[in-house]
């Protein structure tokens, strides 16, 4: 029986030659999109940091009646520490950006300088703008909210002004 997801397998060659599985994923943990040769992986372990693999090459591999996948043949980089470094600032960041979601989800104001830049609000909108690429699915949602606030105010006969 197949499996509805393909598998990606991460391989390394071991100093003997045998190759040895280091880790499997699902496609949809690269959100569809497997690694290609060149490519970096950085895969966080918490709190002991990071490991970095580069894609040497890969191969989709199949066999009639069994598991279909993608096998990436990856190393470790012997100078990786760069990599390592922006790994961590990732993870940092990403909490930063949860973190000021959830303020925003309950209503509240991102006070996190760091952060405040990268949020659109209506206010920082530029309402000028012609270009269509400029007008992205999260620039047009922060308007349509501000007219339904409008909206709102109207039908409640309040002046949206103030």
């Amino acid at each position: 029986m197949r499996k509805e997801q393909l598998d990606v397998r991460l391989y390394v060659r071991r100093e003997g030659g045998e190759f040895e599985v280091l880790f499997i994923y699902s496609v949809k943990f690269f959100d569809g999109i497997v690694p290609a040769p060149g490519d970096t992986i950085a895969i966080g372990e918490g709190e002991f940091g990071s490991r970095i693999f580069r894609v040497l090459d890969r191969c989709f591999v199949t066999h009639f009646g069994g598991d279909s996948g993608w096998a990436l043949f990856v190393e470790q980089p012997e100078d990786d520490g760069d990599l390592k470094e922006f790994a961590q600032w990732w993870a940092e960041d990403t909490k930063l950006f949860n973190a000021a979601a959830h303020d925003m989800d309950d209503g509240g104001d991102i006070a996190d300088e760091r952060i405040w830049p990268l949020v659109e609000t209506a206010e920082t909108l530029d309402r000028d703008n012609r270009d269509p690429a400029y007008w992205t699915f999260e620039r047009k949602e922060i308007l349509r909210k501000e007219r339904e606030k409008r909206l709102a105010a109207i039908r409640a006969g309040l002046n949206p002004k103030r």
